[in-house]
């Protein structure tokens, strides 16, 4: 009796981990697609030096103060708010005129380092950029997931911010505009640039997945110890750019994933949509591909 059980068991354990396997496979291969148009290639030193001044020289315009305030908190240094400071009419105005600076600074850049690796600029069709929005939010969803379960697993303090009631409307929508400005500021700057510029000056992709990291996540660290996890996220931006080259879709996701909060019960209900047409287009992919994968080895003498 019990071996009779055991044989069925052994088959649905080795079918599930073949499955299980052909799934990875096929994520990799998918994530391993260079939609960039950017060759890796030898350059001389100078040029190395010039992409990594670029990253660094915008990320102290765009972030050295955001760093400042994180690690503050973190350390304990300053006494972490319970609510997200609402600032005024001035600072916001601030805030959006720095990131729209930021977002020609990285503009001109990015043009730059992709003429000079002699890569014309790959433009995303809208059904690429379709499927890509929805993908944006699950790489978000799964940083803050994994950030919070490290914070979980690990007892790591972390910190929650809701929004302050705000009375001034202009200040309000100031607020909201300069938050939704981190979607073209960060994706092009810390996304978009970096991948663009390191690669044209000729570093591997294990570089480039590196900086991205190392640029996304310190500023976050106001959440605790746990944001490291959100290296999750930098890293699923970098190989959906690769994969894709739909940088307007990931600005829009950006954009609007922090403009929603400010939408309460109602952006929080579309977040969640978000996300799940993420993992919806994530399987219809994965799906397609390897029936395609499956039919073409079929046809083969």
């Amino acid at each position: 009796m019990t071996e009779n059980t055991t044989v069925p068991e052994d088959r649905a354990r080795t079918t599930l981990r073949d499955a299980l396997r052909q799934i990875w496979d096929e994520v990799a291969a998918q994530f391993a697609i260079d939609r960039t148009g950017i060759a890796r290639r030898d350059v001389p030193a100078r040029a190395k030096v010039a992409a990594w001044a670029a990253i660094a020289g915008i990320y102290l315009v765009g972030w050295s103060e955001g760093v400042r305030v994180a690690v503050v908190m973190l350390l304990g240094w300053t006494p972490v708010p319970d609510t997200w400071p609402t600032g005024t009419v001035a600072t916001a105005t601030a805030g959006i005129v720095r990131q729209i600076a930021v977002v020609l600074m990285a503009a001109a850049l990015i043009w730059a380092f992709r003429r000079y690796a002699g890569a014309e600029v790959q433009r995303a069709t809208w059904r690429t950029s379709v499927k890509t929005f929805p993908v944006g939010y699950l790489a978000v969803f799964i940083g803050f997931t994994l950030a919070g379960a490290l914070s979980t697993v690990f007892g790591l303090p972390s910190n929650e911010f809701d929004l302050a009631p705000i009375d001034d409307p202009l200040l309000h929508v100031l607020n909201i505009v300069n938050d939704g400005m981190a979607g073209p500021s960060e994706e092009l700057a810390l996304l978009a640039l970096v991948v663009v510029a390191l690669r044209a000056t000729g570093h591997s992709w294990t570089v480039v997945l590196i900086a991205a990291i190392a640029v996304r996540v310190p500023f976050h660290l106001y959440y605790g110890w746990g944001a490291i996890g959100l290296a999750a996220w930098a890293l699923l931006m970098v190989l959906l750019y690769r994969r894709t080259g739909a940088i307007v879709a990931l600005i829009l996701e950006h954009a609007t994933f922090n403009m929603l909060t400010y939408a309460g019960a109602i952006g929080w209900s579309l977040k969640l949509i978000f996300t799940l047409s993420g993992l919806v287009v994530v399987g219809v992919v994965l799906t397609k591909s390897i029936a395609q994968r499956e039919k073409a080895a079929a046809e083969k003498p």
